[in-house]
This record gives structure tokens, sequence and C-alpha cells, in this order.
């Protein structure tokens, strides 16, 4: 069983070599093919009487429908290209509608995400350098300065002590009074007290940096108008030293504004307070901005998850890759027949040359005949018709016929071809027999009045050209006749 199988695959992979030989041919018949698939595909889209974009059955879209019971799905129908190309553009439109909205809003969340951080760093340097955030309301120190301003000339009495502070009590109440004829000198002197330049030189003097916030600053000042002509300058701090600091600005501040309206008014500045208090707001200050730095961190954690959270739409199916336009539907088509003519032509033409070698009833192989009828293969110069001369093969049948001549007379070439089909071998032989001096004959078609007279016989044939069928009965008739036959040689 495992010799037959192996003679099988033997005879198929020369089966295979066989079509092989015949690529010219087949590479011939492929490009062949090629042009009458290319050419009937061609002629289908040009001289069609049909416009091909309104050809229907020719590109695929998903449609969303309902079905009596309430369910919905997806059904898939055959259009022609310009219902395609609607049904894309409206998808594609839709698409892309829904992703620029997820990019806005995650712009947006991405915008907020960076105000709360840098709101949160705000605070954060706040609490750092504030000295009023940790502060204790038993420890709370405030003073207070009164300036009155009048022109010159003008008889203007100074209010008491008394009713100034009532003024300021009544501002923290929240009873501030608003006055319409707020003279220039008060306005300017709010807006002087204000500038970068104070609200630096505070900073300095108490050694608070204002990297992102003047409010640790801020908080330390403040200004009061009192009336038309008049306004209170309060300090706060943690300590009598740090009121000291903030009053020598403020004494900066005062010789600035007195040497620029100094001429025109008479500015009178009286110290109302200097004291420590109980300062209740302290307890609110603290509470009120922790609170703020939690919701912060809240806000900045919501924010960061809403943005891992965005979902960018998916596409569908056929957006995902590039629109099919006409152009490209007809360079694959055109593309797929060709290459499919090809392969077809390839494929027949090899189909064709299998079957010819299967049934052409020829010798394919060197070793039947030997296995058959017990012969001996005295060479094999060429394995098949399509492969080259073995050199070796040459040698082995010059020094095989010596040997096999040896003591005999005469020799004859026995074949079923004529002697131009085998002249490569039958040279060799009478060359070898002609030096040992064995005389030889060619016969063909084994007639018994040419072989009567011979020592022996060599039978000479050919793979894939001798009848297989003809060389058995040769083979036979020289067996029936008792003859002596030294081998086969294939040619």
């Amino acid at each position: 069983m495992n010799e037959q199988n192996e003679e099988i695959e033997i005879d198929l992979l020369r089966l295979f070599r066989f079509i092989l030989s015949k690529f010219k041919t087949l590479l011939i018949l492929g490009i062949v093919f090629a042009v009458l698939g290319f050419s009937y595909k061609y002629c289908r889209f040009e001289f069609s009487s049909t416009p091909l974009a309104e050809v229907n059955n020719l590109f695929t879209i998903e449609k969303i429908e309902k079905e009596p019971d309430g369910k919905v799905v997806k059904k898939k129908e055959k259009v022609s290209y310009n219902l395609y190309k609607e049904d894309y553009e409206a998808r594609y439109s839709e698409y892309e509608s829904k992703k620029r909205n997820v990019d806005l809003h995650k712009k947006f969340l991405e915008q907020d995400f960076e105000n709360f951080n840098r709101e949160l760093e705000n605070t954060q340097e706040y609490i750092r350098n504030s000295k009023l955030y940790n502060l204790s309301p038993e420890s709370y120190w405030e003073s207070e300065f009164y300036y009155s301003v009048r022109e010159k000339n003008a008889k203007t009495a100074m209010p008491n002590i008394a009713s100034v502070k009532k003024a300021l009590k009544s501002k923290e109440e929240g009873e501030e009074e608003t006055f319409e004829n707020e003279s220039t000198v008060v306005r300017f002197a709010n807006r002087l007290l204000h500038t970068q330049k104070y609200i630096q030189a505070f900073a300095k003097s108490l050694g608070i940096s204002m990297n992102l916030t003047q409010k640790p600053v801020r908080e330390l000042f403040g200004f009061s108008a009192i009336d038309s002509y008049s306004f209170v300058i309060s300090l706060k701090g943690d300590s009598k030293e740090t009121l000291s600091k903030l009053e020598k600005v403020k004494e900066v501040f005062d010789k600035e504004f007195t040497d620029f309206y100094g001429q025109d008014y008479i500015i009178k500045i009286v110290p109302i307070s200097l004291e420590r208090i109980y300062n209740a707001g302290l307890i609110k200050l603290k509470r009120d901005t922790d609170n703020a730095v939690v919701k912060l961190n809240n806000e900045i954690e919501n924010k960061k998850n809403q943005i891992l959270n965005q979902v960018q739409p998916l596409p569908p199916e056929d957006i995902s890759s590039k629109m099919k336009t006409l152009e490209g539907y007809k360079t694959m088509k055109l593309l797929i027949f060709t290459i499919a003519g090809l392969f077809g032509g390839i494929f027949l033409g090899a189909a064709y040359f299998g079957m010819k070698y299967l049934f052409s009833g020829k010798i394919t192989s060197s070793e039947y005949l030997k296995n058959l009828y017990g012969l001996k293969n005295i060479a094999v110069l060429h394995e098949s018709s399509f492969s080259k001369e073995i050199p070796d093969e040459k040698v082995r049948l010059e020094n095989a016929v010596e040997i096999l001549s040896a003591g005999k007379k005469k020799v004859v070439l026995v074949s079923t071809l004529e002697g131009k089909d085998i002249n490569n071998a039958t040279e060799i032989i009478s060359t070898a027999l002609s030096r040992s001096g064995v005389a030889y004959d060619f016969v063909k078609d084994c007639k018994l009045k040419e072989i009567t007279d011979s020592d022996a016989v060599i039978i000479v044939e050919k793979l894939d050209v001798s009848v297989l069928d003809a060389a058995r009965v040769e083979i036979e008739n020289l067996l029936a006749y008792k003859v002596s036959v030294d081998g086969i040689v294939y040619a």
C-alpha cells in the first residue's frame, strides 16, 4: 500500500512538472483570457443603455426598519450608486455632527477643568500666605485712620470720633451709604491705595509672595468713604508688629496723597484706633475657604471623570472606510475580471495539458516496464521529454553496453520509434559496440527475421514519446520468441 502511494505521489509530481514545462503556452492563454475578461466588462460599462449610476443592485446599504411587533432591525438592501451616495452622505453628515458636538463639549469640560485647577491653586496659595486664615478671633488686631479733606478757606467742622465709628459700624452691618456727590479727592485716594505699587509695598513689608493671587495682601487693608470729603483706612493683622509694618507703607501713601492735593486742600489724618479685638468673621473666613477647597476638588474630579467618559460616536461600517466611487467600482470590477481571466486561462490550459498527459497512453515512468516484466533499466538519458539530458547516464550507458556485449557477436536495437527520435541513445550504443567489435542492427516493430540471428536485444524507448501499449506488445513478442533481452534504454 505504501509503495502504491509513493508511485502515485511521484506521478503527481511528474504531472505537475509536465504542466509547468508548458508555462509559456499557459501564460499566453492567461493573457488572452485576461484581455477577453477586461474587454467584456469594459463593453458592459461603456456601451450599456442604462447609466452605471442608475443600475440597481450594485451597492449595499443598511436600513433601520420597525417591524409590526415593534422590534427595530437592520436590513441590508441592494441599491443603485445614486441611492448609495445619498445614504452615505446622510450617514456621514450625521456622524460628523455628533462628533463635532462631542468635541465641543469636551473642549468646554477641559476649559472648566483648567479654570477650577487655576482657582484651586489660587486658593491654596492664599491659605499658605494669609495672615488671617488660621488666625483665632481673639488674636485679631486692627487699626483705623480717619482722613478729612476740605478746601482751603472753607469752614467745615470735623466730625467727632464717635460719629465716624458709628458710620463704620453701619457699613459693616450692610447699611453702607452711597454718596452721589463723592468728591474726586476721595475717589482718587481709594484708587491710589489699591494700585499695584502699594499692594506690592504691603506684600514686601510682610514678606508675602504673590505669584497667583493678591488676596492675602488685599484683605489686610481697607478703604471706607464716610461722606463726600472724608474716608477711613483700616489696617488688619495678626499682631501689633504686623500693623506697624503696614502703617509704614500707609505713611508713604499719606505723603504721596497730601503732596498731590496739599496746595488746594487741607488734609487731616487722625488715628481712630489701634487694638486687639474679637473678630467673629475669621471663623466664617476659614469655614468658607475650606468649603471652597472641598468644592473645587469635587468639581475638578467631576470634570475629570466627565472628560474621561466622553465617547466618540462610532462611524457606520460603510463610513469607516472611504466612500466608494463609480470610477473606483469600475476599476475594481475591471481588475477582478482581468485577474479572473488570467487565472482562468492558466487553469484551463493546465487542465488541458493535465488531461492530455494522463490520457496520452505514453510511457511516463521508467519503472513501470521494469516492474511489470522484470527487465533491467540500462540507462535513462532523459527523465522526461521536458527535462535535460543527464550526463552521468551517458557514461553509464557506454560502460553498461561494453560490459553486456562482452563475448557477443551481434546485438540488435529494438524500438517502437523511428531512429531519429532515439538518435542520442543509438549513437552511444553503436559507438560502444563498435569499440568492442560487436556487430549491431536497428529494428523497428520487432520483426522476427531481423532478431533471430542476434546474440542479444537492447530495447530503446523514450519517455513521454513511446506508446505504452506498443512497447508492451514489443516486449511480450520478444519474451515469446525467447530472445535474450539485456535491458531497456530510455533515450
